[in-house]
Formats: structure tokens, sequence, C-alpha cells
């Protein structure tokens, strides 16, 4: 680990190459979200990375911090301010709507996006078993556990449709999805 800038910079700059990606991250995580920015490397993944560049330029940046911020308020909003709340599952829902908000900035599929949070925690629940019991993965695959987690990886396809929805809508917005 480093914070020095000239070793940062030889590190993602100029030999980035010598750098992957573990096989858990690209192998165990690849199976459950598939092959993207996070889980690969190589050329596939410096095509990918080039492609998303403009959404980082400061003034999109702004722009995403905007979505986010109203994201928050929203979320605050629903809060009681008179009676006791468990903050873990309030900050888990706040994560998961500023990440829906800051890549759709639609207000139309909290449904879909509240079945992607589930689907996307179980997996990672199973992604930890796997990690920590390896010995018993056997076991998971004859009780069908991985099976299910994979099928349910499947359902996780249902952000196509809400890429769809604004394909055909013809509407831009400044998130994600539109960079």
């Amino acid at each position: 680990m480093t914070r020095d800038a000239t070793s940062i910079k030889y590190i993602f700059k100029k030999n980035q190459k010598n750098y992957n990606k573990s096989d858990l991250q690209a192998k165990d995580l690849g199976k459950y979200i598939g092959q993207g920015l996070l889980t690969s490397n190589g050329e596939f993944w410096r095509v990918h990375r080039r492609m998303i560049q403009p959404a980082f330029h400061k003034k999109k940046l702004e722009g995403l911090f905007q979505i986010m911020y109203r994201a928050i308020q929203t979320e605050l909003k629903s809060l009681k301010s008179d009676e006791k709340q468990d903050v873990f599952p309030l900050l888990g829902d706040l994560a998961f709507q500023v990440v829906a908000q800051s890549l759709f900035s639609a207000d139309n599929i909290p449904d879909r996006i509240q079945k992607l949070k589930h689907i996307t925690i179980g997996n990672q629940k199973m992604l930890i078993k796997e990690m920590r019991l390896p010995y018993l993965k056997w076991w998971f695959h004859l009780k069908g556990e991985i099976r299910e987690h994979l099928k349910q990886s499947e359902e996780a396809h249902l952000l196509n449709g809400i890429i769809q929805e604004r394909i055909d809508s013809g509407e831009e917005k400044d998130d994600l999805l539109d960079m």
C-alpha cells in the first residue's frame, strides 16, 4: 500500500500490465455478476475502461453529485425522527438508492432495484460462504445452492429492461447510463 504519488503513477500508468485482478475477483465474483470492469483484465478491461472514461470528467461528476444529493434527500425524508431505527439496513438502502439514481436517475424503477438489491445481497452471502468454506464447495453444488444463486444472477438481467426503456424513450439524462 502506498500514498506516494510517484509510486501510484508508476503502478497505474507505466506498469499496470503487471497487476491483474485475483481469481477471487475475476472468476468467483465473475460467475455471479458476469464479465465487466470489476471482473476482467487485459484488453477487454482496457477497451471498456476507455469507454467509460468520459463519465469521470469533472463536469460530469458534478452532475452526478446532484443526482446523489437528491437520492440522499429523498431517503432522509422517509426517516422517522421520533423512533429508534437500526441504521444498518437504512444505510444499505441509501447506498443502493444512490447507486441506482446515479446509474439510471429514474423514479419508476424502485421495485426492480429492490429485487436487484435482494439478488445482490444473496449472491454476496453465497460468495462469502464459498470463500470461507472452500472445502464445502462440493456440498454447495450438491445442495443446489450455487445453481440457485446463479439462476438469481440471470434474473438480475432486469437491468437490460431498464436500459431498453431508456433507449426507447429517447430521453436524455445526465446519469451514468447516458454517459
